[in-house]
């Protein structure tokens, strides 16, 4: 009960690019008790699934990223529009950054993200974790049947397609997502190229980290 204490009081403070153009609305938003503790559940649960339970966690600041127009209703609450939260947290000897992802549609919808910093929204994360875990099949031990992505680092932009939606971003992008097999850990390097549909995801051979179990 003491870290989910110690996240209500961080999330009272925002921070980060672009914060001037953060609607006050959502900032009161957030703020409130209720939504503190949500995001609190939220950030402690994905720090359990991808690493264990820590009784001590720390998180240095937290940055609220917006997408589009967030509208509300007359009472304050948003209605439309996209926003995530996210932090540097350290506990039990290790350090990660975690990531909540809420998208309003006249109610709001909460989804935790995988470690690191991913640009992947949830429905792209979805369908980028499935790629993923079919190619680390490669580096899984006999009778292993527990994968986990625990960590994702945007690396770089590359090439812009000429296939990509009208008002969308066109440059694809690189990332170096960090996978566990059992007593395995790989690196799965990712490209994410716009298209006519949405995103063409396309994911390199897994490269089995040094220090892995054989």
């Amino acid at each position: 009960m003491i870290r989910r204490a110690l996240f209500c009081a961080a999330l009272l403070t925002f921070s980060g690019t672009g914060y001037a153009e953060v609607p006050s609305q959502l900032i009161r938003y957030l703020s409130r008790p209720d939504q503190a503790r949500e995001i609190d559940n939220s950030f402690v649960n994905e720090w359990d699934l991808s690493f264990g339970t820590c009784r001590h966690l720390a998180a240095r600041g937290k940055s609220l990223t917006t997408f589009g127009d967030i509208r509300f209703d007359g009472a304050g609450n948003p209605v439309q529009g996209a926003w995530k939260v996210f932090a540097d947290f350290s506990g039990c000897g290790q350090n990660h950054r975690l990531t909540t992802f809420f998208v309003a549609n006249k109610t709001v919808k909460v989804y935790p993200m995988l470690p690191g910093d991913t640009l992947t929204d949830p429905l792209l994360q979805r369908d980028a974790i499935g790629n993923v875990l079919v190619a680390a099949g490669m580096i899984k031990p006999a009778g292993c049947n527990q994968f986990r992505v625990i960590d994702t680092k945007f690396a770089s932009f590359g090439l812009l397609s000429k296939q990509a939606l009208p008002g969308r971003d066109k440059r694809s992008w690189n990332e170096d997502w960090t996978v566990r097999a059992c007593n395995r850990t790989g690196i799965a390097t990712i490209t994410f190229i716009p298209d006519a549909t949405g995103t063409t995801i396309k994911v390199s051979p897994v490269k089995l980290l040094g220090g892995s179990s054989h």
